[in-house]
């Protein structure tokens, strides 16, 4: 499944101008779905498909950098060049709207009703693999002594900066450890598996 997703990644980074805004329109629809069927219908297929997507949108956004310096991958780097407002580069986009998502997780009448344990997983697996390449990045911080700053596009830097210590990463800090404390106390996994053997 994972070099399945890795391929997906990959084919929508060729068109990272259209993949974005297809995957940004595609995941808005699921959430707008899901909010309006909320005690009524059997939202099972809309939260398969969310699952599916926010596995693609971690492999579209970000590569896994396990053992590297996790780097915002080249295709987006290189696009998006008419971009110098963080608010409204693309990467921002949908970033924040899965950012908003996640956080209803915190909400326990919410987490009840959409949130299962599949799709949690699914939330918490996007954030790790996302915060490590666009959260805080040491030189998207502001800090504009920094000759890699100096260095980027301006839609490079605002995008960076965005997520960046001055700007909205505190904030989006403080949700993934809100995220992470309740995923872990609501679900705790086999309890057979956690008790230890004196």
């Amino acid at each position: 499944m994972d070099e399945r997703l890795s391929s997906y990644g990959l084919v929508a980074r060729a068109a990272i101008e259209f993949s974005v805004s297809l995957l940004t329109t595609l995941i808005s629809e699921r959430f707008a779905r899901l909010d309006q069927s909320q005690g009524s219908g059997d939202p099972t297929a809309t939260l398969e498909e969310l699952y599916a997507l926010l596995l693609i949108c971690g492999h579209v956004l970000a590569d896994e950098g396990e053992g590297e310096l996790p780097l915002v991958p080249d295709s987006i780097q290189t696009h998006f060049v008419d971009f110098c407002e963080g608010n409204s580069h693309p990467i921002v986009v949908l970033s924040r709207s899965i950012l908003l998502f996640a956080e209803k997780s915190v909400d326990p009448e919410i987490r009840a009703s959409i949130f299962s344990p599949r799709l949690m997983e699914a939330v918490i697996w996007f954030l790790a693999r996302w915060s490590c390449t666009y959260l805080m990045p040491p030189d998207g911080d502001g800090d504009s002594s920094s000759t890699l700053v100096q260095d980027k596009s301006p839609s490079r830097k605002a995008m960076l900066q965005f997520f960046g210590e001055r700007n909205q990463g505190k904030y989006v800090l403080d949700v993934i450890v809100r995220i992470s404390i309740t995923a872990l106390i609501s679900y705790p996994g086999e309890k057979d598996l956690q008790v230890v053997e004196v």
